[in-house]
C-alpha cells in the first residue's frame, strides 16, 4: 500500500522523540490525516464509516497506538545493557525491593521540578514504562 510507504512513515518520522509531549489536538490532526486518506483509499465503500471500521477494514491500527508501541519498543531497546542509551537510565532497583513496593518500577522514576526536565524522553519512558517491564 503506498500509503504506508509514503505517508504513513512521514507522519511517524522520530515519533518516539516526540510522542510523549504530542498535545491531544496535534495528535487528532495527525488521526484526521490518515481517515482522509483511508476514505481516499476505500472509495465510495468508507461513506459514514466510523473510523475504527476504516482501521479495522484497512487491517491498520490508529497512529496514537502505533506512536505508543514504537515508543514502548524503542524503550526495551534501550533497556538492553548492550544498549549505548543504556547507561542514560538510572541504575534499577534489586528484585528484593521491588516485592515490598507497592507500585513496583524497575527504575525509579526521577524527581522532576521543571516542565523542561520532565519532559525529556529518558525521564518520560522511565514513568511510562518502568512498570510494564
Amino acid at each position: 500500500m503506498i500509503y504506508i510507504t509514503i505517508v504513513r512513515c512521514v507522519l511517524e518520522y522520530a515519533c518516539v522523540v516526540w510522542n510523549h509531549n504530542l498535545p491531544t489536538s496535534q495528535s487528532d490532526k495527525l488521526e484526521s490525516i490518515q481517515k482522509r486518506a483511508l476514505r481516499i483509499i476505500n472509495g465510495d465503500v468508507s461513506f459514514g464509516m466510523p473510523y475504527a471500521s476504516l482501521l479495522y477494514l484497512s487491517d491498520l491500527e490508529s497512529l496514537s497506538n502505533r506512536r505508543s508501541k514504537l515508543s514502548k519498543t524503542y524503550f526495551d531497546k534501550i533497556c538492553h545493557d548492550d544498549s549505548c542509551l543504556h547507561d542514560l537510565l538510572p541504575p534499577k532497583r534489586p528484585s528484593t525491593l521491588l516485592d515490598k513496593l507497592r507500585n513496583p518500577s524497575t527504575y525509579p522514576v526521577p524527581s522532576c521540578h521543571t516542565k523542561c526536565y520532565q519532559s525529556i524522553i529518558m525521564v518520560c519512558c522511565t514513568i511510562s514504562f518502568s512498570l510494564c517491564l
